[in-house]
């Protein structure tokens, strides 16, 4: 795969991302996926991706400590 091919994959993954927040979860895996095999291949990882994928994995912590207190509260 070229980094072309993978430029184009990643594109897409981002098109869906805006367009599809239901398969949120699934596109955050797959560009993780993309962004890794950018690093496998010692491909240039560009600046708004790796941005991104920060930005996605501090959503999810902060939904998932959003979660516990939901749970904690129901406990209660």
């Amino acid at each position: 795969m070229t980094f072309d091919d993978l430029k184009i994959e990643i594109d897409l993954l981002l098109a869906r991302l805006g367009d599809q927040p239901a398969d949120r979860r699934e596109l955050e895996v797959l560009l993780r996926e993309k962004i890794n095999t950018l690093k496998a291949f010692g491909l240039p990882l560009p600046l708004d991706l790796l941005e991104l994928d920060a930005s996605l994995g501090q959503e999810f912590v902060d939904e998932a400590r959003q979660n516990a207190r939901l749970d904690k509260t129901k406990r209660e």
